[in-house]
């Protein structure tokens, strides 16, 4: 397990809220302070040089928005991870993600007011694979993680809709869970993007008009 924590100030008003992760005794702890904008990501092995970035195997992400961090489903996610590496040591590399980032200036705007749709999430969970390029490993990934999907929805707020980080976005999510349910914010979305891009020369990346 490994665990990231940024704070935006001191080592010593950061280290109380981090207490009771040392207080589990990790087999090691790294620190850096005092950095630099530019040196942020790569102290998080997150920069170009990182294994995310290097050639060499798949990386893929199944990502969810959540309200609350259910133990049992959680459970059962790690349960299926070692399902998947047991069966398929090549998905070795492959992790559990969970995000948390503060929320209270994202929930303090009203939601009506704009068209980014997923302010009511709490936590961002990812199912991970990662593994040598192949068709039949594709498959694989997608089915083991549409089940980690599946467990952590079950474990959320009951009735509540399935939402997806954009970013993250692995490209078999509906356009309502990407975007938002609302008509009116979808059609906002449309708009916006006729206006600024009407021969969609920026479609690379879930586009929102030929998806809908």
């Amino acid at each position: 397990m490994l665990v990231q924590f940024s704070y935006a100030g001191t080592e010593e008003e950061a280290r109380p809220l981090l207490d009771k992760l040392t207080d589990l005794s990790p087999v090691l702890v790294k620190k850096n302070s005092s950095l630099l904008p530019n040196e942020i990501q790569p102290a998080a092995s997150q920069d170009i040089d990182s294994g995310v970035c290097k050639p060499g195997n798949t990386w893929r992400l199944f990502p969810l928005g959540l309200k609350v961090y259910n133990i049992t489903a959680n459970r059962q996610v790690y349960e299926l991870q070692k399902q998947l590496i047991a069966e398929h040591p090549e998905f070795s590399g492959s992790v559990a993600q969970f995000e948390n980032y503060a929320v209270e200036g994202l929930k303090a705007v009203d939601p009506a007011s704009t068209a980014y749709a997923h302010r009511d999430d709490d936590i961002l969970v990812s199912f991970a694979p990662v593994y040598p390029p192949s068709a039949a490993s594709d498959a694989i990934a997608t089915d083991f993680s549409n089940k980690a999907r599946d467990l952590w929805h079950a474990g959320d707020t009951p009735g509540r809709k399935r939402t997806t980080y954009p970013n993250y976005a692995n490209g078999d999510e509906t356009l309502e869970s990407v975007y938002g349910y609302e008509s009116w914010r979808l059609e906002r979305l449309r708009g916006l993007k006729n206006k600024y891009d009407p021969h969609n020369r920026f479609r690379f990346y879930n586009p929102i008009i030929h998806r809908g």
